[in-house]
């Protein structure tokens, strides 16, 4: 069963050209975009013991997006010890053939078919020495890559007798014609047997679904309801408009034959769901809401619609520099760094991405050089 899994933005510095949109057009990006964990194979490789692992993901984005830059990683659970991996690189598009030879020496090696389109242009792959398996994607042409399969995996390990779960990790530069670069990154894992589908949140990746009451509903009735919904917050609404909000914590705590309206903290911001997302973040930064509400109303057409975060609007305007490493709290194991080295003046560097158009110098400006895994 094939894996679907929504993406988490990240944090990153936007440049002149970009733009901040609407919360509607960040919204419908976020929401269409996702990645399909493709089913995993595992079957012997050779006589010696060894076996390979075959994986792949698709990416999924709305029309016009363009990937510049993607990486994936795979970290396979269990006793797994990987000792090679398919492709190390690919430099033009091509497609695979699925017979594999593997090598005494542990190369495993595919018949390349130019043309093919299962494996984007400079794809370059290596080990890291925590054992996960990285691929890096630097399209010549941007455009989303639709497939990255045939992803191989040689290990040394013996066979298991259950298929070992295979973790995925990916992050990827997108470029939108209306919104400009946002950074997203993917985590899931799926095996040969057995996945859950998880289905990107219909409502939108950053509006959370609120439940409305009145002024006379009863706190402990209006808890059971948003429980029930999966909702953590709602909206009080009465004939003068929205007048508080509350999360299931405030309801929890409320006296017994207590109303919600009782336990609700106001003010709160509220805000269309067409006003540009910067505002958004200022209005947010500037009101002087409640510790454990501190975010906005939104609405749309003055109907209250959802409730936004602080913390999922810096996720977009916070500014933070994706290439620092920092990529807040997304799950799975840190994205693997590369060392750069400067020979010349005996200097190395180690970062979590690597971006074509601003290589790695040192600090006398001399352009440095990856050092290889060993």
């Amino acid at each position: 069963m094939t894996v679907i899994v929504p993406a988490t933005p990240v944090p990153f510095l936007r440049s002149a050209e970009e733009t901040a949109g609407s919360l509607a057009e960040e919204q419908e990006f976020w929401s269409g975009l996702s990645c399909a964990l493709l089913d995993s194979t595992f079957k012997p490789a050779d006589d010696q013991g060894r076996w390979l692992v075959t994986a792949g993901i698709a990416l999924r984005a709305p029309a016009h997006v363009e990937c510049l830059w993607l990486r994936a990683e795979i970290r396979l659970g269990g006793e797994c010890r990987p000792v090679g991996l398919f492709p190390e690189l690919v430099t033009e598009p091509s497609g695979v053939t699925p017979a594999v030879r593997v090598m005494p020496s542990g190369v495993v090696e595919r018949e390349l078919v130019p043309g093919g389109g299962h494996l984007p242009a400079y794809t370059s792959g290596w080990l890291a020495p925590d054992g996960t398996l990285v691929w890096d994607v630097n399209p010549t042409t941007p455009a989303v890559p639709e497939r990255l399969a045939e992803l191989t995996i040689l290990c040394a390990s013996p066979l298991p007798a259950r298929s070992p779960v295979v973790d995925f990790r990916i992050v990827t530069v997108l470029h939108s014609p209306g919104l400009g670069r946002r950074v997203a990154a993917f985590t899931g894992s799926t095996t040969s047997e057995e996945s859950t589908t998880m289905d990107t949140d219909p409502i939108g990746a950053f509006i959370e679904p609120v439940t409305i009451f009145g002024l006379a509903d009863d706190a402990e009735a209006v808890l059971e309801r948003m429980t029930s919904q999966g909702r953590r917050f709602g909206v009080l609404t009465s004939e003068g408009g929205i007048s508080g909000v509350v999360d299931v914590d405030r309801l929890r705590s409320a006296p017994a034959g207590a109303t919600a309206a009782s336990v609700t903290g106001w003010p709160v911001p509220v805000v269309d769901v067409e006003t540009p997302l910067d505002d958004i973040a200022s209005v947010v930064r500037a009101a002087d809401s409640p510790a454990d509400l501190d975010g906005a109303v939104v609405t749309g057409r003055g109907v209250p619609i959802g409730y936004l975060t602080a913390e999922r609007v810096e996720t977009i305007v916070a500014g933070e520099v994706v290439r620092s490493g920092h990529i807040g709290g997304l799950a799975g194991s840190p994205v693997s760094q590369l060392v750069f080295e400067c020979a010349t003046h005996q200097e190395s560097m180690s970062i979590p991405y690597y971006d074509p158009e601003n290589r790695p110098r040192c600090s006398h400006g001399d352009l440095m050089v990856r050092r290889r895994p060993a």
